[in-house]
Formats: structure tokens, sequence, C-alpha cells
């Protein structure tokens, strides 16, 4: 067996879904399964189309009141569900996706002898909002349990390099976040346009993606809502600020909201728009290092980009000329977004396309795939 441990209800986790599939390639025969949280209204067990098995741990602990004593109860009832279920089970190759997971990822390694992947998708201890007693405890929780790591994969060189400066460890395999591909960047649908009315003559941006703090959405929103603004803006995601942007789409005809897609429609529906938004802010070095997965999105369906200057976006947008680099300054950044005409991204268009056939899932699938051989070869041995 093949199995994923992650702290949420597993719903729209592109990543560990691709990695599924790549296990189901590698080694078909073995069983796939991904452990989580259950939340009201989802499955606590199901089996998904592919033959990928779910189970969402529901906590009896679930409803007691929200404090840190409860929260570490919850935690161990989490980790003992798992543990007491699984232990005697033929496990492959474990990967835990997230800081909270590592823990119940390594107790199940030792308890089975079974190789442990690490997945860190963004640098934890150094995301955005921590305060600084809990930036301190993830880092050192990270630095605890990370030695037990067989292997340790994230999503771009900067992470890496920075988990082999902070802890002594291999250099982590990089396994870009990159979509599977549905299409040829040329085959343009109008889903976005048809939905929301926007005419085939004007400008369509969009961000597509968590709608959190820090994802520049706010100051988008006060751009797209000025009356001379001619482009319109589609949001598309779910998160805290979906209210905001609801609202902000009924008080302007520029501004459209559009809810979650299943990921096998993200980039039939990205590919209606001209030019994708990617301006995470810079307010941690988890987002500073960020090479998030709607850039490759944005890319694979022809769009150029808008991005902050950080350095995994800067150089991919550098290297292929497909978008543009946005300047600090607000003033500046709406005198570029309110510039860019229709005919003239066709150049960062023509960037885009190529950019896009550069970015190959199969590429970093070949990466997990050699992974996977050489800890099943540990394991049966």
């Amino acid at each position: 067996m093949y199995l994923h441990i992650i702290v949420t209800p597993f719903e729209h986790e592109s990543r560990v879904l691709k990695q599924c599939q790549v296990a189901a390639e590698f080694d078909g025969n073995k069983p796939r399964m991904v452990i989580a949280l259950w939340e009201p209204g989802l499955e606590q067990q199901e089996v998904l189309d592919d033959g990928l098995s779910v189970w969402r741990v529901s906590l009896k602990s679930r409803s007691w009141p929200k404090n840190l004593v409860v929260q570490v109860i919850k935690y161990f009832e989490f980790a003992y569900r798992i543990l007491a279920r699984m232990r005697s089970s033929d496990i492959t190759v474990i990967t835990a996706h997230s800081v909270a997971a590592l823990p119940v990822g390594v107790a199940l390694k030792w308890l089975t002898n079974t190789p442990l992947i690490y997945d860190a998708h963004e640098l934890e201890s150094e995301a955005n909002g921590l305060s600084p007693v809990r930036r301190v405890l993830t880092r050192r929780m990270e630095g605890l349990w990370i030695r037990a790591v067989d292997r340790v994969v994230t999503v771009c060189d900067s992470i890496a390099d920075w988990y082999v400066a902070t802890f002594p460890i291999e250099r982590p395999l990089v396994v870009r976040n990159v979509p599977i591909r549905a299409g040829t960047p040329e085959a343009k649908s109008t889903v976005l346009r048809d939905e929301h009315g926007v005419p085939a003559n004007e400008l369509l941006f969009l961000y597509q993606g968590s709608l959190a703090p820090g994802r520049g959405i706010g100051s988008l929103l006060t751009v797209f809502a000025r009356p001379e603004m001619r482009s319109h803006f589609v949001v598309m995601g779910y998160g805290e600020l979906e209210a905001q942007v609801r609202e902000a789409a009924a008080e302007s005809p520029n501004i459209h909201f559009q809810p979650a897609v299943p990921p096998e429609k993200v980039l039939f529906y990205t590919s209606s728009a001209d030019i994708g938004l990617c301006l995470i802010e810079n307010t941690c070095l988890s987002y500073y290092y960020s090479l998030p997965n709607k850039l490759f999105e944005y890319l694979l369906s022809g769009l150029p980009v808008l991005v902050n200057d950080m350095p995994e976006q800067r150089r991919i947008v550098e290297e292929f000329n497909c978008g543009w680099v946005v300047p600090e300054a607000q003033a500046e950044q709406e005198a570029l977004l309110s510039s860019i005409e229709k005919d003239q991204f066709e150049v960062r268009r023509a960037g885009a396309i190529r950019a896009g056939e550069s970015f190959e899932w199969a590429a970093e699938a070949t990466k997990l795939q050699a992974l996977y051989a050489t800890l099943a070869s540990v394991n049966r041995n």
C-alpha cells in the first residue's frame, strides 16, 4: 500500500492526487490510501473512481471547546486512531504531507518498518501569520522528526536550499507542482466569458486559488472596481475572503466571482481568461520562495502572468518572457494593470505557450517513480 497522511479534509488536494496516480502507474498492484480529517458533509470512508481509498478520521473530541489543551487531545486522538488501524498493514511507502502529519508518519514508519517520505508543500515554519511562539515550535518539531525521514520532497529549488541550510539532511528532491495537461494552450475555452458575460473584445484577468490574506486579492479588487477600468477580473476559488469578493462582484460590473471547480476542470476554466494573476505578497519567507500551482496552471493554459518580485517566479517570467514582474509600489501596480491592452500581450502569450510546453507533470512524475522504486526496494530488503 502507498499511504498518504494529511491533516485536512482532502477535497481539492491536487498534489496528493497526482502522487497517488504516480504510485498507481508505477506499482498498480498495490492499493493506495489517503488518511485525512473528517468534516461534516464528507464521507468518512470512500473509494474514488480510480480505486484510491480515502479514510477521513472522525474525532470524538472534534466538538469539544477550542483551546490549546483540546487541540493537543485532538491531535493525539488523530494519531492514535491511525496507528491503531494501520500498524499491522502491509505498507510500501508512507508520505506525510505537513509538519503536523510528520510525527504520525514517523511513528507508523517505526511500527511497520516502512520507508517514509516527507513532502514539504511550503515552508511551514516560515508561513504567513504565525506567531513567534508557534514559529519556533513548528521549526523545532520539524527539526526533531525530519531526521527520521528517508527522503524529503519539496516544490522548488529555493525551498530545497533552505532545508539543506537549516537541517542536517540530504538535499530534498524537487518535484514541482505542475498540473496534468488536459489539452493544448491554443485550445482555449470561453467558459468564464460565457458564464459572466465578459465581451470577447475586453481583456479578462484571472486569479484562482485560495481566497486568503497575503495573495493580493484586496488590492486587485480595489483596482478593478475603479470606474475607468475597462478590463474584467474573475476571482475563482474558495476561502475566508469569499464574502469580500462576492460583495465586490455585486458592486462592480468588472469583477466576477467563480466558485472553485474540480481539479480536472481547472485548466478548462483557466484557458478562457487572458492573463493570470499570481501576486502573492512578500509577507513571509514561505511566500517569498513560493512557486505556486496556479502559476503553472496559467502557463499550461497559454496565459501570460503577472507576478510579484519573488525569485522562483521571476526566474520563469524572465526565462520565457511570459509575463510581467509587478512593481512593489501600489500606484505603479495600478498603472501597469490599467495599461495592458488586449493587443499588447500577444508576445507574452507566445512566451507563456513556450513555458507551458516546457513544464510537464510527466517529468516530475518520473522523479517520484524513481524515488518509489528506491524506497520500495529498500522495503523489500
